[in-house]
């Protein structure tokens, strides 16, 4: 899987149902940027895209939420392996840094 299709599947929740507007709101980038992901995704049976009148519904198919259980699990666990070296004050350090990024980012 590569990552923008795991950033869609990560960001849509089981039974949720979000436009494609909102979802791009939620991944940071333009509609058109996500189009060819949900495409792809679609195609493999990920997804389901409807549309009623000016909006465009993304939502997970039992399949797709299968594989976003899956997916998403195995990255928490990475994550979790990948932090697990460092003690509470090293975490903390690395969150103020995160955050100082964060706030500059925007400014």
């Amino acid at each position: 899987m590569k990552t923008g299709q795991f950033d869609v599947l990560s960001h849509i929740k089981p039974n949720e149902r979000i436009t494609q507007c909102d979802l791009a709101s939620r991944l940071v980038v333009t509609e058109s940027n996500v189009t060819q992901i949900l495409k792809k995704l679609e195609d493999n049976g990920l997804i389901r895209r409807e549309r009623e009148w000016k909006n465009k519904f993304i939502s997970l198919t039992e399949e797709g939420i299968k594989l976003r259980n899956e997916v998403v699990s195995e990255q928490e666990h990475f994550q979790a392996d990948q932090f697990s070296m460092l003690n509470d004050q090293e975490l903390n350090q690395l969150i103020a840094i995160l955050k100082k990024i964060e706030k500059g980012g925007r400014g």
